[in-house]
């Protein structure tokens, strides 16, 4: 008996050293996998970071500086083509030779023949065309503007306010004029072509950094634990990138003063009575805005996703301190031990 418990012994110290020589394998594993988890995430939270911050400036830009409606909107509210039409018509009619009172009815009948409204659409076509040649590969640009109403208002309103031997002498000068001006022939397309480029990497950033976001806002909630936790990282930077842009769009307000006033002048030589600080004014006004929208909504995302690991929290201790539930739940604790 003394001989078999000797000759055990020395197995039995071989196997608890075994043990505990697999325990700390598994335990050094542990830890070369838990810091390779984080290292991965900080990775994914850099990447992460610049995608949030481009998305939410990107999409701003395209929904403001490169959308033909919002230029024209901001142009209209300051009045850029009123101004314009006011000053083209005062010099036609200074140049017209005609006495007062004709000088007079032919600035009543430019005004209302040549409306605001037909200017203002005829702008947002030739931007509109613009902006998709840029997007194109045609070779030509061509923007036409129909001209065939304008024409017959302006005609009419010459007749009424001029008579019949005005309106017919304008008319028959009107008759050279087509039903369609092509103004895109007088653009420089090769500086147009040489910018399609630039104008698609700036389109298609905002496409990029919302793909590249997701992606690593994937591979952020896998490495952080592939649940509310993980969740709960992506959300922090998410919540990180809109408060960045938020600070963006204040320092954008703050400077807006002092950039426009150093960097623009008062107003340019063709238009003297139009403002072109306060255009630009206008226009970062609205940028600032949709920066300030997209940066709210990216931080209200990120902080909903960051209450998740709390809210599951909650939800399973209210699960715990449910009738039925638990350890003793229709069981003696007592008689299961034994």
């Amino acid at each position: 008996m003394s001989r078999t418990r000797q000759a055990r012994g020395p197995r039995l110290s071989d196997r608890s050293r075994g043990r505990s020589g697999n325990a700390r394998h598994r335990g050094s594993g542990r830890l070369v996998l838990t810091a390779a988890r984080i290292l991965a995430a900080i990775v994914f939270v850099l990447g992460l970071f610049p995608c949030v911050v481009g998305l939410c400036v990107g999409t701003s830009l395209r929904a403001t500086a490169a959308n033909p409606v919002y230029i024209v909107e901001v142009a209209r509210q300051a009045g850029v083509l009123a101004s314009a039409k006011s000053e083209l018509l005062d010099s036609l009619v200074s140049n017209s030779g005609l006495d007062d009172t004709r000088r007079r009815a032919l600035r009543l009948a430019l005004e209302e023949g040549i409306p605001v409204g037909w200017l203002e659409i005829q702008l947002e076509t030739f931007l509109t065309g613009v902006v998709a040649y840029l997007g194109s590969d045609d070779d030509c640009l061509s923007i036409e503007i129909p001209v065939v109403e304008l024409k017959v208002v302006l005609l009419d309103s010459i007749r009424r306010h001029l008579g019949e031997e005005f309106y017919l002498n304008a008319a028959r000068g009107l008759q050279d004029l087509p039903d369609y001006v092509d103004i895109g022939a007088t653009l420089d397309e090769p500086t147009l072509a040489r910018a399609r480029p630039v104008w698609r990497a700036a389109t298609m950033a905002p496409v990029v950094a919302g793909i590249y976001g997701l992606g690593l806002s994937i591979l952020l909630w896998t490495f952080g634990g592939r649940g509310a936790r993980g969740v709960a990282a992506g959300g922090g930077v998410w919540a990180a990138g809109g408060l960045a842009v938020i600070g963006i769009s204040v320092t954008l307000g703050l400077l807006a003063m002092d950039v426009t006033a150093s960097y623009l002048p008062a107003t340019v030589p063709e238009l003297e009575s139009l403002s072109l600080r306060s255009l630009a004014l206008a226009a970062l006004s609205g940028v600032r805005s949709h920066l300030l929208a997209t940066g709210s909504g990216a931080v209200a995302a990120g902080l909903f996703a960051l209450t998740l690991p709390r809210a599951e929290r909650e939800r399973n201790g209210r699960r715990g301190r449910e009738p039925g539930r638990g350890p003793v739940a229709g069981r003696n604790p007592s008689r299961r031990r034994a």
